[in-house]
C-alpha cells in the first residue's frame, strides 16, 4: 500500500531512535557477527530485563535496556544510550508509537510527558526521567507529536510521540512506560 515504505523502511516508524534523520541500515555489517548486535535476557521475581545493542547506524552504537518492573503498578523503564564514534553534534529522535484512535497528547508542564486517551480500555503514560536537581537537564529533550501510519489501518494517519535532543557525545534517554488501567488516573 502507499505507506509501506514508512512502515517498513523508516527508523522513525519503529519504537527506536533515529540518528541525524538517517534510517538504520538493514545490511550494515551483516557479515561481521560482532557488529550485528547482541541480546541478554535476565528474569527474576521482581524484574525481567532485556539488554541489547546494535550498530545499524554507521558510526554509532545503540544500547537499549528494557526493564519490566513486576508487582503492584507494573511498568517498564527503557534506557537508551547512543555512543557516536566522534564528538560532533548529532540529532536523536526517540519514537514511541500507539494504535490509531489513541488520542495522544503531551503535557508540556510535566517534562513533556506523553499520554494516550483511548475512549475505553487502558492507556499509557510515556515519561522521560529527568534529573530533578539540575534544571538545565530538563530542557535537553523536547517532545512533539508526529504523523505516521498504522499497519492495521494503512490509510488512516496516526500520531506518535517523538522525543528529540541534539548534543555532542553520548546521548541517553531514560523512559518510563506506565500503563494506566481503564477508569484509573496516574502520574509518573
Amino acid at each position: 500500500h502507499a505507506h509501506y515504505s514508512f512502515q517498513n523502511s523508516q527508523t522513525r516508524s519503529h519504537n527506536t531512535i533515529e540518528i541525524d534523520g538517517t534510517a538504520q541500515s538493514w545490511t550494515q555489517n551483516l557479515s561481521d557477527s560482532a557488529s550485528k548486535g547482541n541480546i541478554d535476557i535476565v528474569s527474576n521475581a521482581g524484574v525481567s530485563n532485556i539488554r541489547a545493542w546494535t550498530k545499524a547506524t554507521t558510526n554509532f552504537t545503540h544500547y537499549r535496556n528494557v526493564s519490566y518492573i513486576k508487582g503492584l503498578g507494573s511498568f517498564m523503564v527503557v534506557t537508551d544510550k547512543v555512543v557516536p564514534s566522534n564528538t560532533s553534534s548529532h540529532t536523536y529522535r526517540q519514537n514511541w508509537h500507539c494504535a490509531p484512535y489513541s488520542n495522544p497528547s503531551i503535557a508540556s508542564n510535566v517534562h513533556d510527558t506523553g499520554k494516550t486517551a483511548y475512549a475505553s480500555g487502558s492507556n499509557l503514560i510515556i515519561a522521560q526521567a529527568y534529573n530533578i536537581h539540575n534544571t538545565a537537564l530538563n530542557t535537553e529533550i523536547t517532545a512533539t507529536l508526529q504523523t505516521g501510519y498504522d499497519s492495521s489501518a494503512p490509510t488512516t494517519t496516526t500520531k506518535y510521540f517523538e522525543y528529540k535532543q541534539t548534543k555532542s557525545g553520548v546521548a541517553t534517554y531514560q523512559t518510563v512506560l506506565y500503563p494506566v488501567p481503564a477508569g484509573a488516573t496516574a502520574t509518573v
